[in-house]
């Protein structure tokens, strides 16, 4: 299983009966389609740790913030993203997706929480 997206070259070698080399074929491996499953908030001193759990993190992902503000994101886990998020006033409701990039990648479903 690949880690990470990219570009594979790909070549075959026949041992037997004349040890021949295929062609290059090229093969490009693209990022999932991430799913965001829940969004915690954690009050910290210049605002709130934000949480996202789902599926198909990868290392670039990034949560993205109502507004399409991109916060700057910590990659925990294929299952988990950190960011800080600045302070809000109370009631404000925000909404957060997902943003996993190209190659393939794509958006997550939106998730809303209250303030």
């Amino acid at each position: 299983m690949l880690s990470v997206a990219g570009t594979l070259n790909i070549t075959a070698f026949n041992a037997d009966p004349d040890g021949r080399l295929s062609q290059q074929h090229t093969l490009t491996v693209g990022n999932p389609i991430p799913v965001l499953t829940g969004v915690t908030y954690d009050p910290v001193s210049n605002g709130y740790l934000v949480t996202a759990i789902g599926s198909n993190f990868v290392p670039d992902s990034h949560i993205i913030e109502m507004g399409q503000t991109t916060l700057t994101t910590q990659f925990v886990s294929e299952n988990k993203l950190t960011a800080l998020l600045p302070a809000k006033s109370a009631g404000f409701l925000d909404e957060f997706w997902i943003e996993n990039p190209a190659p393939a990648g794509g958006t997550s479903q939106v998730l809303s929480h209250r303030f």
